[in-house]
C-alpha cells in the first residue's frame, strides 16, 4: 500500500469520526431541548396565565431554578452572580 493510499484511508477514518461526533453532539442538543421542554411543561406556573400564581415572581423564580438545576449540573453550587449570568 502506498503512502498516498494510507493517507486517503486516514482521512476517510478521521472524517467518519468527525461525522459521528457531530451527530452525537446534535443528538445531545436535541435531547437537551426535549428535556427543557418537558421540564417547563411540567411546571404550569411558567406558562399558564390562567393560574393565580402565574403572577407570583417568587414562585416563578423557584420553578425556573428547579429547571436550571436539572439542566445544568452544579447550578446550585454556583455563586449567585454566576447563576444570574445563566438566567436566574
Amino acid at each position: 500500500m502506498s503512502s498516498e493510499e494510507e493517507s486517503e484511508i486516514d482521512i476517510s477514518n478521521l472524517t467518519s469520526e468527525i461525522d459521528v461526533e457531530q451527530n452525537n453532539s446534535q443528538l445531545d442538543t436535541a435531547l437537551d431541548i426535549e428535556l427543557l421542554i418537558s421540564l417547563v411543561e411540567s411546571r404550569p406556573i411558567l406558562w399558564d396565565k390562567t393560574l393565580d400564581k402565574f403572577s407570583d415572581r417568587n414562585e416563578k423564580r423557584k420553578a425556573w431554578k428547579e429547571v436550571f438545576g436539572l439542566t445544568n449540573p452544579g447550578f446550585e453550587k454556583l455563586e449567585i452572580k454566576d447563576q444570574k449570568l445563566i438566567g436566574m
